[in-house]
């Protein structure tokens, strides 16, 4: 499952192998819709352009394996709570 902000609005995307009315399949949906809830695609976006921008500078790719860590720790807290 993930989760991304187009040019028309939010889209959370299941797979198929989850079903559609199990509780993995909730579970995922309310994780997805919480990154959306912290505006984490919308972030995603400027994360892209600065690495783009600093692609050969050693703590780019530093920076936004953290950064992607640290949102997914959040959101699962915030699910589980």
């Amino acid at each position: 499952p993930y989760s991304a902000w187009t040019a028309s609005g939010p889209v959370i995307v299941l797979p198929r192998s989850l079903g559609t009315r199990s509780a993995r399949s909730r579970l995922a949906f309310r994780h997805e819709a919480e990154h959306h809830r912290a505006g984490d695609p919308l972030f995603a976006w400027l994360e892209s352009g600065i690495f783009c921008t600093f692609f050969w500078h050693p703590a780019a790719r530093w920076f936004e394996r953290r950064i992607l860590e640290l949102q997914e720790f959040a959101c699962d807290e915030a699910v589980a709570g």
